[in-house]
């Protein structure tokens, strides 16, 4: 595929040592004069060595000349890369929060399309698919298509586990919609492949499989999500356990807590006015001179209830 991208002449290959079952693959250049030569060394058989020489030449080509390779490694990888885009924007919304700063459109570009090379390859997901499926022994269903529109295809089918296991369920799987017919049966490979490799821990070795790159990933996934925890619980005081849990919890969207985004206080009525106290010098106080007669007690009225009230006279 790679030599095919290239337009170089099919790669040969060779046997260096029957005894030891040692290999190699030749690949020339267009001049046909200079090649590159891959040795795949010892090993078990000669299929096995051409193999190790092939995924040699199939590596140091992709440098060379500056090829992306689409496949099962490199889809794994764009999700890792995926998840720890969505945390490290959660990590900056939260700090926007706390330096109560306004709050802003997040990118959406989290996980761009493998590219910025020369040249993009993608691999045949159904011929892969087609091996894992003879090797786990799932059983399915025949791909189906169906046309929405002149440029809208979907593609599904359905597995099931291998006949001498106790389940007899199968599951149904869609693949993602896409303009040609053949592009939504590879979503749909891509889709099973992605559903049966952590279920019998497949290990998938493609173009792009190198387990330190893939160690490195998830690493980096891991610390992203812990930064993001550790901030959210200084932030929001919510404490969050960083290992898995057999409990589904629904994190929803952070609420700004900003001065610029509280609802006004609402105020209340006007408070009624105080009652105004009279001093002590503008009470009166009549004093009896006898037991049997009432007298009275005299306040000084304020002026404007004059007119209102009638001080009642005595002889």
């Amino acid at each position: 595929m790679i030599t095919e991208c290239l337009r170089l002449p099919e790669p040969e290959y060779r046997l260096l040592d029957l005894s030891t079952n040692n290999a190699c693959v030749a690949v020339k250049l267009e001049c046909k004069v200079v090649e590159y030569l891959y040795i795949g060394g010892q090993s078990t058989s000669i299929e096995d060595s051409c193999e190790k020489a092939a995924q040699k030449a199939v590596r140091d080509l992709m440098k060379i000349f500056k090829i992306s390779v689409k496949d099962v490694t490199s889809s794994r990888r764009r999700s890792f890369e995926r998840y720890a885009a969505l945390c490290k924007l959660k990590r900056v919304e939260l700090e926007r929060l706390e330096k109560v700063m306004a709050k802003v459109p997040l990118n959406a570009d989290l996980a761009p399309e493998i590219g910025g090379n020369l040249h993009l390859v993608c691999v045949d997901f159904l011929t892969i698919l087609r091996a894992v499926l003879r090797k786990v022994g799932f059983v399915c269903t025949p791909i189906e298509a169906i046309e929405h529109s002149p440029s809208n295809f979907s593609s599904w089918m359905t597995i099931t586990p291998p006949r001498n296991s106790n389940s007899s369920e199968y599951d149904c799987i869609f693949g993602e919609p896409a303009t040609t017919s053949a592009t939504a049966k590879q979503n749909l490979a891509q889709k099973v492949l992605a559903y049966l490799i952590p279920i019998y821990n497949l290990e998938i070795i493609d173009a792009n499989y190198e387990p330190s790159k893939n160690k490195l990933a998830t690493l980096l996934c891991d610390l992203e999500r812990e930064t993001y925890l550790t901030l959210k619980e200084r932030v929001l005081g919510i404490q969050e356990n960083k290992e898995p849990s057999s409990l589904l919890v629904e994190q929803d969207c952070i609420t700004p807590r900003g001065a610029y985004n509280k609802i006004p206080a609402m105020n209340g009525p006007p408070l009624p006015p105080k009652k105004r106290r009279l001093p002590e010098s503008s009470t009166t106080k009549s004093v009896a001179t006898s037991t049997s007669t009432k007298v009275p007690v005299y306040f000084t009225l304020p002026a404007e209830l004059e007119t209102v009230f009638q001080r009642p006279k005595f002889a």
